[in-house]
C-alpha cells in the first residue's frame, strides 16, 4: 500500500517473516517465484476528465487502455471518463475548462487520503511514458527471464552517495546469490496446506539471482516512473538520497530503503525473504507496491511468446557495474541527448509542468483537479 513510513519498514517485513514462518500455511515455491506465476499485478485506475466535445484520437487512446490494446496492451491499467460538462450542470469554470482532458491515474486499492500516482494530458506521448520506460522494460525482461528480484536504485543525485549505494547493493547481492539456498521442491516437509506439493507452473528455471536497475531523477523518459515510486512514500518527494525498491513477482515493489534504512542488513533480509519458502498464497498478506509495468507476464504460464509493445522510447542502456562483481547485472537510465532537447517529441509543455509534486503544478490546474475531485465524490454520495 502507498504510503508505508520507513519508520515501519523493518515492522512490515518482520510480519511477512512471521507468517512465513507458520508451518502449516508454509509453501515449498519461494516467495519471488510464486509471485510472478500466481499474483496478477494490481491495476491501476485512469480516470479521464473530460468536456462535451472530445476529438476521435482522444477517444481512441481511451478505448486503447479500456481494451488493453495499442499503447495499452499489457498495461495493468484501467480506464474510466468522466463527462465534466454533466458534473458541472452547465456551470462555465475557466480554470477546469482549459485543463480538459485531463488525466488522473490512481495507485491499485487506494485509501481515499493517498495522492494520485500520475495526472496528465490525453496525449499519446505522455501516455506511452506513463505506460512504459527503459528502467521498466529492464525490470520486467529480468523477472521474466528467473531473476529472483530487481533492486530499483532511484538516485538522489548526489553522486557520491548513489554511487555508494550501487557499490554496497551489488557487493551485497553477491554475497547472497552466493549464500542463499532456495528451499527444495521435492521435500515433503515444504508441501502446502493439506500436504499438497506446490508445482511450479512454468519452465523457467529456479535460481537465485539479482540484478539493479540504477535510475536518474532527472531522465525524462523516466519521469511518470519515478513520481509513481516516490508517490510510495512521501517523503521520498523531499528525499535528497538514494532509495532502493526490491521489485519480485509481476512488478510488486517492497518497501522503499532510504536514509537510515538503506542498510546493509536491511538488502540482505529482503533478499533472503524474497528467497524464502512462506505461505505465499495471500498476495495481500506480504508486503509491497504493485507497479504499472506493461509486461506479457501470463505468456510465461501458458508457454508463448510474450507479446511485446514497440520500442516508442529510447533512453537506458546497460553499463557494467564495479568491476569484480559481474555476478550482478546492473542497467543505469540516463537522459539521452534527443530526450534532453527542448524539441523531444514525448513531452509537451503540460508534461512539463506535472512532476513529482502539486506545488509544481499551476494554480489554474490545481483548481480544475479540486473541483473536478469534489464533484466526483459529490456524485458517488448522492447515489
Amino acid at each position: 500500500m502507498p504510503h508505508l513510513r520507513k519508520n515501519i519498514f523493518r515492522a512490515a517485513l518482520a510480519l511477512a517473516v512471521w507468517f512465513c514462518a507458520m508451518p502449516a500455511a508454509a509453501c515449498n515455491v519461494p516467495v519471488f517465484r510464486y509471485a510472478l506465476e500466481r499474483w496478477p499485478a494490481g491495476a491501476y485506475q485512469m480516470t479521464v476528465y473530460r468536456s462535451e466535445d472530445i476529438s476521435r484520437e482522444q477517444q481512441s487512446l481511451i478505448e486503447a487502455v479500456r481494451k488493453g490494446t495499442g499503447l495499452a496492451v499489457n498495461a495493468n491499467l484501467l480506464a474510466d471518463d468522466v463527462n465534466v460538462s454533466h458534473l458541472l450542470n452547465g456551470l462555465v469554470v475557466p480554470a477546469v475548462e482549459s485543463a480538459l482532458p485531463l488525466v488522473s491515474v490512481q495507485y491499485p486499492a487506494t485509501e481515499p487520503n493517498v495522492p494520485v500516482a500520475w495526472t496528465g494530458g490525453l496525449v499519446t506521448g505522455e501516455l506511452n511514458t506513463l505506460l512504459d520506460s527503459p528502467a521498466r522494460r529492464a525490470i520486467s525482461q529480468k523477472l521474466m527471464t528467473g531473476t529472483s528480484a530487481v533492486y530499483v536504485l532511484l538516485e538522489g543525485g548526489d553522486a557520491e552517495r548513489d554511487s555508494a549505494a550501487a557499490t554496497m547493493l551489488a557487493e551485497q547481492l553477491k554475497k547472497m546469490e552466493g549464500e542463499i539456498v532456495l528451499p527444495d521442491l521435492t521435500d515433503p516437509n515444504g508441501a502446502g496446506p493439506g500436504g499438497e506439493q506446490v508445482d511450479l507452473l512454468s519452465n523457467l528455471p529456479l535460481k537465485v539471482g539479482f540484478a539493479i536497475v540504477r535510475i536518474s531523477r532527472t531522465d525524462p523518459a523516466e519521469r511518470p516512473f519515478v513520481r509513481m515510486l516516490t508517490g510510495i512514500d512521501r517523503k521520498l518527494i523531499e528525499e535528497s538520497g538514494p532509495a532502493v525498491f526490491a521489485v519480485f513477482g509481476r512488478g510488486r515493489a517492497m518497501p522503499p530503503m532510504f536514509g537510515a534504512e538503506l542498510t546493509i542488513d536491511n538488502v540482505r533480509a529482503v533478499a533472503r525473504f524474497l528467497t524464502s519458502s512462506c505461505s505465499c498464497e495471500v498476495k495481500e498478506l506480504n508486503p509491497g507496491v504493485d507497479l504499472l509495468i506493461a509486461a506479457d507476464w501470463n505468456s510465461l504460464i501458458e508457454g508463448r511468446t510474450p507479446i511485446v509493445r514497440p520500442a516508442l522510447i529510447k533512453g537506458g542502456t546497460p553499463v557494467p557495474i564495479p568491476p569484480g562483481l559481474s555476478a550482478v547485472a546492473a542497467v543505469t537510465t540516463q537522459p539521452s541527448a534527443a530526450a534532453q532537447d527542448s524539441g523531444a517529441t514525448h513531452y509537451t509543455a503540460f508534461s512539463s509542468i506535472v512532476h513529482l509534486d502539486m506545488r509544481l503544478v499551476g494554480i489554474g490546474l490545481a483548481t480544475a483537479v479540486l473541483v473536478l475531485t469534489g464533484l466526483v465524490l459529490l456524485r458517488r454520495a448522492a447515489r
